[in-house]
């Protein structure tokens, strides 16, 4: 028994001793790299505390959306490869996430929360649009535009419907087409807003090149779809192209 009793005492004591050791093991260091983009990030954090949101540029918003979604990552060459590859905040947020995860460091996780961004913008933006008179700020409008058409490879058209206090009622992507083209079908758009008892149109285009300009077809299609319109007071407030850098109104521009 006195064996067994010493045998015991014995091992509760390597134990406790191996306990200890893990105990007072000390912390394996961290690498340079590690503290210096951590580093980076309080300064980042700092300077917009000390000088407003303003000072802080496109992509360091960028890498503060990134310290979330990648916190052991050094967010500050992903950001730049992020705008390199798409060239603005808007066009990151609105790229499928099939294209995100193309950017070295993205994964098929982030790329979905980064879309996630980009649904809870839409949401903030339809909110204030279902709230105000939309058309009564041109600004509005357009950011709406730009944060409801999806950033890609094609053309893509949206119809966005409004009652007659110019509140959303609802937005749609109605066509996808091709890279230079995108199919508008009046009848389609104008027996939706008979459906949705819209007063007001706006159809929105986005288009994969930096200066969106309407081909004579569209043109035309447009203002067909203005003259369907017209016998059930649905007015079409305008055909709105969005491109990578700037927009183009067919009514600013008086060709409807």
């Amino acid at each position: 028994m006195s064996i067994m009793l010493k045998d015991y005492l014995e091992e509760s004591c390597i134990s406790t001793l191996t306990l200890g050791q893990i105990q007072n093991k000390p912390k394996k260091p961290r690498p340079p790299q590690q503290i210096a983009f951590e580093g980076y990030r309080q300064t980042l954090r700092r300077r917009m505390t000390e000088r407003g949101d303003n000072s802080l540029t496109d992509r360091d918003l960028i890498e503060f959306v990134l310290f979330r979604l990648m916190p052991r990552a050094d967010t500050r060459p992903i950001a730049k490869a992020l705008l390199d590859r798409f060239g603005s905040i808007a066009e990151i947020l609105g790229a499928p996430p099939v294209m995100l995860v193309d950017i070295p460091g993205i994964t098929q996780v982030v790329a979905q929360d980064i879309h996630a961004l980009l649904l809870l913008a839409q949401r903030y933006l339809k909110g204030g649009i279902g709230k105000g008179p939309s058309l009564s700020s041109w600004k509005n409008l357009i950011d709406y535009c730009r944060a409801t058409v999806s950033f890609g490879e094609r053309r893509q058209l949206h119809a966005i419907f409004l009652n007659r206090h110019y509140r959303l009622i609802k937005d749609e992507c109605q066509q996808v087409g091709t890279v230079d083209y995108v199919t508008i079908y009046p009848r389609e758009i104008v027996r939706r807003a008979l459906e949705l008892s819209a007063s007001y149109v706006v159809l929105a285009s986005y288009c994969p090149w930096n200066n969106p300009l309407p081909s004579q077809a569209e043109i035309r299609s447009t203002n067909l779809v203005k003259k369907a319109a017209g016998p059930f007071d649905i007015l079409l407030a305008d055909h709105i192209l969005i491109g990578k850098n700037g927009h183009f109104s067919m009514r600013a521009e008086r060709l409807i």
